[in-house]
């Protein structure tokens, strides 16, 4: 309303100047559609009313008659007068220093006067347009004629809304006044009552930042049993909506510590891995800080299980696999002295397998195994199976080489090589068997020698603690060294008694072989002899 009466005010005012135009006698606006010059209408911002376009309306109407009064003045007198009554030559709503304005105000007799007198031209006798063609020069008057009203119509209105600014102001100021007056008794009254309202909503206020202060003491220090109580007939919402967001953050909080507790004593204690914290409606940084704790656990699951995996596979004889999911931190140092530990395994147990198949199988000795930069247990392990190996080898060879002179005859070596337990028993046994050949060979030797060459009989070969064949060697060489002298003695008591004519006798052992036949022989000589006897 206060727009509306404005603008009507300016409207009353506006109508009331340039009054020397009168539209019936002059028809200006006949001539300025003969000639192209269009009157345009004012817009002013603000919302569509009646007043407000009666306002535009008297504005454009203003425009018009002060355009012709100009163009009238201009044409009946050389001398430029102001473009309205008491209206200084330069207008004060441009720049005093523009150029623009100079060259406007001294060619402004020239402009109004052409334009005069193309409208003047351009009339008919009985005042009806008549169309003729314009010059560039008529034309370029006529655009900065046009140009220059439009900047004084544009100043003016903005004056005009200063004016109407300052007025509003004005009236706005006043109302307020006059109204401060008429309600000052009723503001103090309503003043007390918003003040006794206010300390009520104060306690009420204090009473509940004091409660929920206790609380966001407790859950601050780990307490998390605690919770608002909120009341059945809550005055003010927005404290029950506070008091509920404060126990949902508490309940959030108690799930939360409640799965990860949970969470931690089955992974961390319990040793239960593949677990999950299960937090329903979270969201924000409790969402996150639960995916965290899933990502954790299910990271620390896949990791000790594939430790296990590998681990088990060892402990198994599987030294082909390897941990190989993703780790970062100590979890990857240790998945990197796992493998470092599979390697050196596989390294060894190849060694081993190795310098066990040279020795005991293919026959090789001399092997040993080559690891390299183990150290601890298995530095001592590599250790103890290359000095079994070099035992071994010495061992082996000393007896191989003992029993090779052995096979040739000859019976003076011995196994000399440090010994233990089963080898020091084969050493022993060995060394005791060289010892019972040469006294067999020593035996048989001189048994041989008496007999065969010396001639003396009823020698015996005499072995002590020999058992199986040289135990049987040693009766058959005493056997037959006993056969070969009872035989002997005999043929030879046979023969002595025939050399003292004594053919009574013969020989009665028993024989074989070439012996039989000598006793054969011997028996037939003295039946032969016996028989020539008598």
């Amino acid at each position: 309303m206060a727009e509306e009466d404005s603008y009507a005010a300016l409207a009353g005012i506006i109508s009331n100047l340039a009054k020397q135009y009168t539209p019936t006698k002059d028809d200006f606006n006949g001539r300025i559609a003969a000639n192209s010059i269009e009157s345009n209408r004012s817009l002013l911002p603000g919302a569509d009313s009646d007043a407000k376009r009666q306002l535009e309306r008297e504005i454009a109407a203003l425009a018009s008659r002060v355009q012709y009064l100009e163009n009238r003045v201009a044409s009946s007198a050389s001398t430029v007068f102001p473009v309205t009554p008491n209206e200084p030559l330069q207008s004060a709503f441009s720049p005093e220093s523009s150029p623009t304005a100079t060259r406007v105000l001294t060619s402004r007799p020239r402009s109004a006067s052409l334009v005069n007198s193309l409208l003047a031209k351009s009339e008919s006798p009985k005042g009806t347009a008549v169309p003729r063609q314009l010059t560039e020069e008529e034309l370029g008057v006529l655009r900065d004629h046009v140009d220059r009203q439009s900047e004084q119509i544009k100043a003016q209105k903005e004056y005009i809304d200063s004016i109407n600014e300052t007025l509003q102001q004005q009236r706005q100021a006043t109302e307020q006044a006059l109204g401060g007056i008429e309600s000052s008794m009723d503001d103090v009254e309503t003043l007390k009552r918003e003040l006794s309202k206010n300390q009520q909503i104060n306690a009420t206020y204090q009473k509940v930042l004091r409660e929920i202060g206790s609380i966001v003491t407790a859950v601050a220090n780990g307490d998390l049993s605690k919770k608002v109580l909120i009341s059945a007939k809550e005055r003010d919402p927005e404290i029950a909506t506070f008091k509920r967001t404060i126990n949902k953050m508490v309940d959030q909080l108690q799930d939360f510590a409640s799965q990860v507790t949970h969470l931690a004593r089955e992974v961390g204690t319990e040793g239960r891995l593949g677990g999950q914290a299960v937090l329903p409606g979270v969201s924000g940084i409790w969402a996150e800080l639960t995916q965290n704790v899933n990502i954790m656990a299910d990271n620390l699951t896949n990791q000790v299980r594939e430790i296990a995996v590998v681990t088990t596979a060892v402990a198994q004889g599987d030294l082909s696999r390897k941990v190989q999911r993703p780790a970062r931190g100590e979890i990857l140092q240790l998945q990197q002295t796992i493998n470092g530990m599979v390697d050196q395994l596989r390294t060894f147990a190849t060694e081993v397998t190795r310098v066990s198949r040279d020795v005991g199988t293919e026959g090789v000795l001399g092997g040993q195994a080559q690891i390299e930069g183990v150290q601890g247990m298995w530095n001592d392990l590599t250790v103890n199976v290359n000095a079994m190996a070099n035992n071994l080898t010495t061992q082996v060879r000393d007896i191989a080489e003992v029993t090779t002179a052995v096979a040739r005859g000859d019976l003076t070596q011995k196994v000399k090589a440090e010994c233990k337990g089963e080898i020091l028993e084969l050493k022993s046994t060995i060394n005791s068997m060289v010892d019972q050949l040469r006294q067999f060979a020593h035996e048989v030797t001189k048994i041989a020698r008496e007999v065969g060459t010396e001639g003396r009989l009823g020698g015996q070969a005499t072995v002590h603690g020999v058992e199986g064949t040289w135990k049987d060697l040693t009766e058959n060489v005493n056997g037959m060294a006993n056969n070969l002298t009872t035989q002997v003695r005999e043929i030879a008591h046979v023969t002595k008694a025939v050399a003292r004519g004594d053919l009574s006798k013969k020989v009665g052992a028993e024989v074989k072989g070439e012996i039989l036949e000598l006793k054969v022989t011997i028996n037939t000589m003295v039946d032969r002899l016996s028989t020539f006897a008598f």
